[in-house]
């Protein structure tokens, strides 16, 4: 057998097995569980309602203390790279703008 041939027949060996990786990936595919569709709860009912917190002054905040007022809650922290630190400063920059206004909402700041 010549060398060529030897290269050639080693080739289709390699299509070959690669076909058939592709062909078992393809019958998983197939075979993964239908996505959920009779889903009971919505992602947005799954978004707010009552909570109980404690503020940095040690004191509890709960969603009735804030009833009838708006309020903002935001979970960040000061020292990831990006996003939390620019939000806060973003925040603090809309409260700085309200004024007086801020402090009559009875922020826990």
């Amino acid at each position: 057998m010549s060398v060529l041939r030897i290269l050639r027949l080693g080739l289709w060996g390699l299509v070959a097995m690669a076909l058939v990786g592709l062909g078992g990936l393809g019958l998983g595919i197939w075979r993964l569980p239908a996505p959920e569709t009779n889903r009971t709860v919505s992602l947005a009912s799954e978004i707010g309602g009552p909570f109980r917190l404690t503020s940095h002054h040690g004191d509890v905040v709960s969603d009735a203390d804030l009833r009838g007022k708006p309020y903002l809650l935001f979970f960040g922290f000061t020292h990831c790279p990006d996003v939390c630190p620019t939000t806060l400063a973003e925040l603090s920059r809309r409260l700085e703008q309200l004024g007086s206004d801020a402090d009559r909402s009875g922020r826990c700041s």
